[in-house]
């Protein structure tokens, strides 16, 4: 390839060409060019084509020439991020950044790694930094706007976005933020206009398609255009399941979460009697109390949580992994729940003692005080739980399956194996059947000390069903329970009901109703679960 060439291919990809650049770079490589750059930005096409591997065989090429290349390596760090390894990306920016402290590309994708890893403060300083780097770029204003939406801080959120929109009027992430926040104005006709014209005109990537399609259909569905709401998030969780099939679809390296739930019910019955022994052992917990809150996602858990947070003394986990080391032991196969259902004293332990630690990593100061783990598909894992933690209290979320459902359809949840379940009614509806009939049984087979608590019920007569709530988990009533929202702007909240936390009670119950045609064909399998006070309207 031509020393011209070369600088045209260059010259292409810095101005944003990144079309003519692919092409160009794909031509010289057909043609048997070695050039780093050709690899490099070969390797970008790749990406933009999710063919990860052979990405990183062409970047391996050009780091093979120089390994402090700075694009070169930025670009890999960026692979590793879009294969889902942000952990493992963190250090490959910082290699740059190292020797080249003014690198904007690096600056950024070092802060939306740091934002994936929910390091807040880091992400936006590194944001802050590619600000510096590259002041006419919008990207990381929007990054930042994003942040400070996703933590409740609003005005600064529309700052950033106003900023970054101002450098670039249909920059998607600035337009998002902007767009979410004047929806909670009820400006909704006005963010429907704006996601069209950025689908129409803007050459979007596939999250920020899959996030302008979701605040398109929650627009459309704030201005009650059912049909065309349905049709938006239908799109968007098609861009997902395009997005991540190879890796949670049929033949994936991930175990289906259907099946795996499938899989852990039939272990589990296989030895019903053996959920009502516990092991001893001399790992004390360091807490006052300890309480576990489960269902199932969109049920009314932060809710629960959140309320509890209010009080004195207790600290509110969200969706950690605690019981990661737990899972790994005894949940894998079909011999590891055997040797779960057989759990020696020495075994209980050491994964309380790990237990633990994964808490403390959280909330270092937890001793003596009431400790709350939320994560609703903690339901499938309540014998574990109940094996090593047979003194915790239970509060069980149920809501109707209707509302959950199609709560879940209409999330942009980050993808994982059991979020990935939801980008379709009927798979949703499936997994939720799965999960909620799993879990009445672990509630029999385990004897469980458990509050039930029901959404409904709950948002109805608050007050009654806190106080309830309270007893239920061995806790003193306080009326600063009943101004929990308060409280959780305090907090950092990382479920997607934390907006509406914050503003206050809110009562979502009902919403299926819109959706009735849409639901008809999941209804055999929701119907077992509604409640029998509930009418199948």
């Amino acid at each position: 390839m031509t020393t011209e060439m070369l600088t045209r291919l260059e010259n292409m990809w810095r101005a944003g060409e990144f079309e003519d650049a692919y092409a160009l770079a794909g031509t010289e490589l057909a043609a048997g060019s070695d050039d780093p750059l050709v690899y490099r930005i070969a390797a970008e096409a790749r990406m933009e084509a999710r063919h990860y591997a052979a990405a990183g065989e062409l970047l391996n090429r050009a780091l093979a020439h120089n390994p402090a290349e700075p694009e070169a390596l930025t670009t890999l760090a960026i692979l590793l991020h879009r294969e889902g390894r942000p952990d493992e990306a963190v250090p490959v920016f910082g290699q740059v950044l190292h020797d080249h402290r003014n690198h904007a590309r690096a600056w950024l994708g070092l802060a939306t790694s740091l934002a994936v890893l929910e390091a807040e403060d880091a992400a936006i300083e590194s944001f802050g930094h590619a600000i510096a780097a590259a002041p006419n770029d919008a990207a990381p204003l929007g990054g930042v706007a994003e942040l400070h939406f996703r933590a409740g801080r609003n005005a600064e959120a529309l700052e950033a976005a106003r900023k970054g929109l101002a450098l670039d009027p249909l920059h998607p992430l600035s337009s998002y933020v902007s767009g979410r926040l004047a929806l909670l104005e009820g400006n909704a006709d006005q963010v429907r206009e704006q996601m069209e014209t950025l689908l129409a005109k803007v050459r979007l990537t596939p999250p920020e398609r899959q996030m302008v399609l979701h605040l398109l259909a929650d627009a459309q569905d704030r201005l009650g255009h059912i049909p065309e709401a349905f049709d938006a998030y239908t799109k968007m969780n098609a861009v997902v399941i395009e997005q991540n099939q190879d890796r949670f679809g049929p033949g994936g390296p991930v175990e289906d979460h259907l099946a795996f739930v499938e899989r852990l019910s039939r272990s589990y019955l296989s030895t019903p009697a053996s959920w009502r022994s516990i092991p001893a052992g001399s790992v004390a917990p360091p807490v006052q109390r300890h309480i576990f809150v489960l269902g199932y996602p969109r049920s009314g858990t932060t809710l629960a949580s959140s309320v509890l947070a209010a009080l004195p003394g207790v600290t509110v986990l969200e969706e950690r992994r605690t019981l990661m080391d737990a899972d790994f032991a005894f949940l894998k196969d079909d011999d590891s729940v055997a040797r779960l259902a057989n759990l020696t004293p020495q075994q209980a332990d050491e994964q309380r003692q790990l237990y633990w630690l994964r808490v403390r990593d959280d909330a270092p100061d937890i001793d003596k005080k009431v400790l709350v783990d939320m994560a609703p598909l903690n339901s499938i894992k309540l014998p574990m739980i109940r094996k090593l933690f047979p003194d915790a209290r239970i509060v069980v979320c149920r809501r109707d399956p209707r509302d959950v459902v199609l709560s879940c359809f209409r999330q942009n949840f980050r993808i994982n194996a059991s979020t990935y379940q939801m980008t379709t009614l009927e798979g949703a509806a499936r997994h939720y059947a799965a999960v909620m009939a799993l879990l009445q049984a672990n509630l029999g087979m385990t004897r469980a000390n458990f509050f039930e608590l029901n959404y409904e019920s709950f948002v109805g007569d608050f007050e009654t069903h806190v106080k309830a709530m309270l007893i239920g988990c061995g806790l003193e009533w306080d009326p600063r329970v009943l101004d929990f929202s308060a409280e959780a702007r305090k907090r950092t909240l990382r479920t997607a009901s934390a907006h509406q936390i914050r503003s206050g009670l809110f009562d979502g119950s009902g919403q299926w109703r819109r959706y009735e045609a849409q639901l008809e064909p999941v209804m055999p399998m929701l119907e077992p679960f509604i409640p029998t006070t509930t009418p199948i309207a």
